[in-house]
């Protein structure tokens, strides 16, 4: 954790901050704690997630593991990376070597997701939903509805880009509801902590609109 006076707090996994700053404090981190992966995780959330720079995330993934190679944390960022940069091959890689134990139980749903976000892009719509859904399950057992709320929307996002988006139009509807009635019970100074799913909202809003539809 980053305890310098000054600087933003973060946790191990998923990011308090999204955008230019978010990603300048965790370089502050990786300078306190160069041999932890845990600023790396969040320096390649914040990178692929709040600024969309995917090539930036990889760099910054690929260093944090060579730092803890069996980090499932930072390489489910890099998979998710390469995934937003059309390297299927490379992700389908790099997942091999995410091989899941229950030593790191933490971690199994965001690699369900993940799985998931690979299928859909890969023309296998089918399993991207049953591993999404597998995901949202695995979330909602360890009530970590935070993380819930977030799957989802990057789930709805790929539903929008897919031939069935017609049909799971109320679901997604459904999703942005909940991921906005979540924010509105979000204290004031947590808010930061939380910014990634209000800017995950807007963007599938944007996505739906693109269809010509509202929401």
């Amino acid at each position: 954790m980053c305890k310098q006076a000054g600087h933003k707090q973060h946790p191990v996994v998923g990011c308090p901050l999204v955008g230019k700053g978010a990603l300048e404090e965790s370089f502050l981190w990786i300078n306190s704690e160069p041999f932890s992966v845990s600023p790396f995780v969040v320096a390649s959330f914040v990178a692929s997630v709040g600024l969309l720079d995917y090539p930036k995330a990889v760099q910054i993934a690929k260093i944090g593991a060579k730092i803890n190679p069996k980090s499932i944390a930072v390489k489910n960022n890099l998979v998710f990376s390469l995934i937003n940069m059309g390297d299927i091959e490379g992700a389908q890689n790099c997942l091999r070597e995410c091989k899941h134990t229950s030593s790191d139980d933490y971690n199994e749903p965001s690699l369900l997701a993940t799985r998931g976000l690979l299928s859909f892009r890969s023309g296998n719509p089918a399993a991207g939903k049953d591993l999404y859904e597998s995901a949202l399950i695995a979330f909602r057992k360890k009530k970590n509805r935070r993380s819930e709320i977030l799957a989802s929307l990057f789930y709805a996002i790929e539903k929008v880009n897919s031939n069935t988006f017609r049909s799971d139009l109320r679901d997604i509807r459904n999703v942005i509801d909940k991921a906005e009635q979540y924010t509105k019970t979000i204290k004031k100074d947590e808010y930061e902590r939380f910014a990634d799913i209000k800017l995950m909202t807007s963007r599938l809003v944007k996505e739906v609109n693109k269809k010509g539809f509202d929401v």
